[in-house]
């Protein structure tokens, strides 16, 4: 296995037990036929996540934390509103422009704490971006905790189909570890 594999965060130059101490629970690997400058955006705007993620329909940054989409940083909050999941509070732990994307979620209705997910870009040939998708969390409460894993690779990979038709690439899988 290579270091994405069982280190994603670690492949991206970053320590997760400085933003949390759950386990690794999804990864994933995907290609593009894009350079990262064309990606980013896609990943990191709550507007542009709205159009390939299936069960959110808006997102923007929270008013005071961000002057622009493109001027994130560490603090930043995120906001994407869901159908049926009410919104996700995102709050950015780390922020390296075109490279790597660690935010924290916090949701009362997903049966998750202590998140904290890494987004890693690398151009692996010219024009083309290898992605790097790593949750790490631990579970809270009973309900959903056998349902939630099913649930949300599907519709990540349902995401990750929809944004490689965009882009151009063969994309990828998410899958629980």
């Amino acid at each position: 296995m290579n270091t994405v594999e069982t280190d994603p965060a670690e492949a991206a130059g970053l320590n997760i037990k400085d933003y949390t101490d759950a386990s690794l629970k999804f990864l994933g690997t995907f290609e593009f036929d894009a350079p990262p400058k064309d990606i980013w955006p896609m990943i990191t705007e709550g507007s542009n996540i709205a159009k390939w993620f299936p069960i959110i329909y808006a997102g923007k940054h929270a008013r005071g934390t961000a002057k622009t989409e493109e001027s994130c940083e560490v603090g930043s909050k995120r906001m994407c509103k869901t159908i049926g999941m009410g919104t996700l509070d995102e709050t950015f732990l780390y922020f390296d422009p075109l490279k790597v994307s660690a935010y924290s979620l916090k949701n009362p209705i997903m049966p998750v704490k202590d998140h904290a997910a890494v987004m890693h870009l690398e151009e692996f040939e010219p024009g083309k971006t290898r992605m790097t998708w790593a949750h790490y969390f631990n579970y809270r409460g009973l309900l959903q905790r056998h349902f939630f894993p099913f649930m949300m690779t599907m519709f990540m990979n349902m995401g990750i189909k929809k944004l490689a038709r965009t882009v151009g690439g063969k994309g990828g899988r998410v899958r629980a570890v």
